[in-house]
């Protein structure tokens, strides 16, 4: 009867463990979110405001960051994806970006982008 008590004890602490174990890996692995948003009208200074407020944070946590915009066209409205390329690692930075619908964008922000699909902030 000890002998299986023993057994039982050890199962238990072996679930208990496996259980806290599991739990932090849940937790040390964020979920990795995208956000969107549509605006009327796009210009520099929402992209000055949004990397700002960015950017701080990005830098201290992976220095060879560059903040980045890639603009990809549909059909009646333009998508551009805000975010931070981690040069070091070589990739987008999931959790700090966030995708925008504009139905119309100043002519300073269509200048910045000339031909280009890809603008790359200093």
């Amino acid at each position: 009867m000890k002998k299986m008590l023993g057994i039982l004890g050890g199962i238990g602490l072996a679930v208990a463990v496996t259980a806290i174990l599991l739990s932090r890996e849940e937790k040390e692995e964020p979920k990795k979110e995208i956000k969107y948003k549509e605006v009327d009208f796009l210009d520099m200074a929402y992209v000055k405001k949004y990397f700002s407020e960015k950017y701080k944070e990005v830098i201290e946590k992976r220095p060879k960051s560059l903040p980045i915009i890639l603009k990809l066209d549909a059909e009646e409205i333009s998508l551009y994806i805000f975010t931070f390329y981690d040069e070091e690692r070589g990739e987008i930075i999931s959790k700090k970006t966030r995708i925008v619908s504009a139905k119309t964008t100043s002519q300073d922000f269509k200048d910045a982008f000339g031909d280009k699909d890809l603008l790359i902030l200093n």
